[in-house]
């Protein structure tokens, strides 16, 4: 650390190891005395806030350099602080830089002693913009996932390896004759016919082996009520990054009742409105099937547009429903 009236114990040659590693730090430091006046600052400081070192040292670090409304959570989390003599704390906040701009922050801060006297804060500054973008753009796409099963007129269903169902949407519990809480407590192989129950577990068991990336067979449930009746039923598998399987989602279409795919609006559609509504059915904003496409964003929303007119839906999220029913997506 620079003198600043505060020896940090580190002379010679330790010294010197410690400032190099201090200034050659990715993440922002901050050091700070009890008041919570910043001491020091190092390069990576000087780049994730825009000022210079000499426009940081002697300010208050939450005066300057968080919003209005963070100030009083700093003042009390920095008394609150010391009163319990927390070690250490990793809390997120925003800092705001000299040109303005906010950015959210992971600050990971250790409290200082020398020779057994607490004498400042340490603070690791880690600038999480792009994953706070990218936990958005996730949000976002789980959200249209979520949206486009709930309201698909085919039965979806997503199930663990084990075949006890996670998720349930409507029309497969109206297919089945069960509420939703009744199916969750149920596996699909407790509403299988017997007799096809092994083609269905034989399927499956290949599918999380990585031998099939998916499978549709023909196959009979039993209705609450007793009746048996005949669907199609496609299902797929969703891995990790390491490639192993989390969880079955499955498409159930009734044969010979009312959720019959509609062939005419596959005829109807284009092939590029087909590609878009995939995209979209994958959760991309038009923004970024755009890139992907090659094309305008606005190119983009005049498919889906045009594909929303063909399959008789409002939204968007409704065309991707219907997509799904009549097996473009």
């Amino acid at each position: 650390m620079r003198d600043n009236g505060h020896h940090d114990g580190t002379d010679g040659a330790g010294g010197e190891r410690y400032r190099l590693l201090f200034e050659n730090a990715t993440d922002a430091i901050l050091y700070c005395d009890l008041e919570g006046t910043i001491l020091d600052a190092n390069g990576a400081a000087e780049r994730l806030t825009g000022f210079r070192r000499s426009e940081l040292v002697g300010h208050n670090a939450a005066e300057r350099l968080l919003p209005p409304e963070w100030h009083e959570v700093a003042r009390t989390r920095l008394t609150r602080r010391l009163a319990e003599l927390t070690p250490h704390q990793l809390y997120e906040s925003v800092f705001l830089d000299r040109a303005g701009h906010r950015r959210p922050v992971e600050t990971s801060s250790t409290l200082v002693y020398q020779d057994g006297e607490l004498v400042g804060i340490a603070s690791i500054i880690r600038d999480v913009s792009e994953r706070k973008r990218a936990e958005a753009v996730l949000a976002e796409s789980e959200e249209r996932f979520r949206q486009a099963f709930e309201h698909a007129a085919i039965g979806m269903a997503v199930s663990e390896p084990g075949g006890r169902w996670l998720q349930v949407n409507r029309a497969l519990c109206d297919m089945l004759g069960f509420t939703q809480e009744e199916l969750l407590d149920r596996s699909f192989h407790e509403l299988t016919h017997p007799d096809d129950l092994d083609l269905d577990l034989d399927n499956l068991r290949r599918l999380f082996a990585g031998e099939i990336s998916s499978y549709r067979i023909e196959k009979r449930y039993l209705r609450r009520d007793g009746e048996v009746i005949r669907a199609q039923l496609t299902r797929s598998v969703v891995r990790n990054a390491e490639g192993i399987p989390l969880y079955a989602i499955a498409q159930v279409q009734r044969i010979g009742g009312p959720a019959l795919a509609d062939e005419r609006h596959v005829r109807r559609l284009s092939a590029r409105e087909r590609e878009v509504l995939g995209l979209v059915a994958d959760g991309l904003t038009s923004d970024q099937a755009a890139a992907r496409l090659g094309v305008s964003a606005e190119t983009i929303q005049t498919h889906v547009r045009r594909a929303m007119r063909k399959l008789d839906a409002r939204t968007r999220t409704q065309a991707v429903a219907t997509a799904i029913r009549i097996g473009i997506v």
